[in-house]
């Protein structure tokens, strides 16, 4: 029969093999046994300050979430994702530093487990919200294509449904009316352009584009992690879509304005 005490040996005997120490000149470098998005383990680092103890990631989240364009602080963050952010530290008891790390402090030793616990899982939080919510990320890239449109002053509506040739309907994620100049532009966002992530949205614009002519039809692939593989490009341009990659913005907001 399992005991209690088994149970509790075996696993502080884990934390104890997993958990790494290491002394440097002015802090300590943790290594714990959890992980982040990318599999590799979360480092933390603790150091003494006149009056208390602080544990930090040492900016490690932000900055690889600056890196996939998936920005939380500064003038690139988004009222949305913000108000995710900031309740993620809310709960936990985290703190952002002006130098952008996930801040924990405390005032004794004894109280370092709980605080490290704390930023860990406060750190977990952050890359689930953003890493394994495939919903949630594609929001995130709509709502960063709306507010650059709205710093540039281009009018859009969101959501439009068209019908197709076939009865089908599909939606477009942004519509810009027509003007004297240009037709009516319907566009639709790709979040994760994987060489075979055409397949839907191609057959959604062949399937409105006969009832749709005063229509032209785009695509925006969020290329900000990943390079857009020729299948992927050509299979759109072989039906005259043009494919826009979400860094070449200021490119080709003109085609818009």
């Amino acid at each position: 029969m399992l005991s209690a005490k088994e149970l509790s040996t075996a696993y502080f005997d884990w934390a104890t093999k997993s958990i790494q120490f290491i002394e440097k000149e002015s802090f300590v470098q943790v290594k714990t046994p959890f992980v982040d998005m990318y599999h590799d383990r979360i480092e933390l680092v603790v150091e003494k300050k006149r009056e208390h103890f602080i544990v930090s990631d040492d900016g490690y989240t932000l900055d690889e979430l600056d890196t996939l364009d998936l920005h939380l602080s500064g003038s690139k963050v988004t009222k949305k994702r913000a108000s995710l952010f900031n309740k993620i530290l809310l709960t936990f008891g985290v703190t952002l530093s002006q130098d952008n790390e996930l801040v924990v402090s405390f005032n004794k030793l004894e109280d370092f487990p709980e605080a490290q616990h704390r930023l860990v899982q406060a750190m977990l939080q952050v890359f689930d919200m953003l890493q394994t919510s495939r919903d949630k990320v594609f929001n995130f890239f709509v709502e960063d294509i709306s507010e650059y449109f709205l710093d540039n002053e281009i009018q859009f509506s969101t959501r439009a449904n068209y019908i197709g040739k076939t009865g089908s309907s599909t939606q477009f994620d942004f519509l810009i009316g027509q003007t004297r100049k240009r037709k009516e532009r319907a566009l639709k966002a790709i979040n994760s352009p994987k060489p075979s992530s055409y397949e839907g949205p191609l057959m959604g614009i062949i399937d409105v584009r006969e009832t749709r002519p005063e229509t032209d039809f785009y695509i925006i692939a969020n290329d900000s992690s990943t390079t857009l593989s020729d299948r992927f490009i050509n299979a759109f341009k072989n039906y005259d879509v043009p494919v826009l990659k979400w860094t070449e913005r200021n490119k080709w907001l003109k085609e818009f304005a």
